[in-house]
């Protein structure tokens, strides 16, 4: 299976070629397509992983049960990570607002071809692409997702492999110290934007549970309520607001099932980011820094896919 020059970028070229497993969410792709991670289950779709100078292209073969594919435009990538284990060979690439794992032979090459690229345009933070529709994602309206909670990230990758026993771009599960859901927390800032930071709460395993129903359809989503504890730091607060209560849960104007937001929080440490103004240069540090290259007369750019 090959490219075709019509699926390819003007002046894009093909520098590697793979055969790969994409691990897709089951609930997320839905039936007979192709999708981020959803909130349970996973499958992985055979296939084939092109490297461009531009692109991660992934093309799914004929006889899976999902079709079609997706890209990982190289401007969006802000981590790669081998998490091979065992004999099996995989790599994860994190994007701000998503996780793309495969499984494939020469991980150690691919990582270099794809950080070298990487490396050749990291000199100023640039806009990323959208993973989705490959246009620039809108400063005016910045969205970011932390990859995992504080507590998983401070795993070894052996660690996490042997403790995390489910993640998706929603919910993560660990054998030894519980499981988490993502929530959007909206920070205003004083520009009159605000930025909205995909974070992890920790929680207790009925909530875990009852969050899991929900995205499975076995509840309605206005059921999408719930408790726990910040599981990550975020400048410029540190760790004054790691494991602080919070209250979660779908906007009161939500007509279906979306990510559940921040609502509140005893603690005033939260209510103060709720609630405040906080100066971008403040906020938006390392892999958000991208944002602060905002042009107030700029038309939007909408993501809201």
């Amino acid at each position: 299976m090959s490219l075709s020059e019509s699926e390819l970028l003007p002046g894009e070229h093909v520098l590697v070629s793979k055969h790969a497993n994409a691990v897709v969410g089951i609930v997320q792709a839905g039936r007979g397509s192709l999708g981020s991670a959803g909130m349970t289950g996973t499958e992985a779709v055979g296939g084939q992983l092109y490297l461009t100078d531009l692109r991660l292209i992934f093309r799914a073969h004929r006889v899976n049960r999902l079709r079609g594919g997706f890209t990982v435009p190289l401007s969006s990538i802000t981590q790669v990570r081998d998490t091979s284990s065992g004999l099996r060979r995989q790599v994860e690439i994190v994007t701000p607002l998503e996780r793309f794992t495969f499984v494939v032979w020469g991980v150690a090459m691919l990582i270099a071809r794809i950080e070298a690229l990487r490396s050749a345009e990291a000199a100023e933070p640039e806009i990323p692409l959208c993973y989705k529709c490959g246009k620039p994602l809108d400063p005016g309206d910045p969205r970011f997702n932390l990859p995992w909670p504080d507590p998983v990230a401070d795993m070894t990758d052996e660690e996490r492999d042997e403790h995390v026993r489910f993640s998706s771009d929603a919910v993560v599960a660990t054998d030894n110290i519980g499981g988490f859901v993502r929530a959007l927390l909206p920070v205003p800032l004083t520009d009159a934007r605000t930025a909205t930071i995909g974070v992890w709460i920790s929680v207790e395993t009925d909530v875990y549970m009852h969050v899991n129903k929900v995205g499975r359809g076995e509840l309605d989503y206005t059921r999408l309520q719930f408790e726990g504890r910040l599981a990550n730091s975020l400048e410029p607060w540190g760790q004054r607001i790691l494991g602080a209560p919070v209250s979660a849960g779908l906007s009161v104007d939500a007509t279906r099932l979306q990510m559940p937001h921040v609502l509140g929080s005893p603690a005033p440490e939260i209510s103060a980011v709720l609630n405040g103004r906080w100066r971008a240069e403040d906020v938006l540090t390392g892999d958000m820094r991208w944002a602060l290259n905002y042009d107030p007369a700029a038309p939007p750019t909408p993501h809201h896919h």
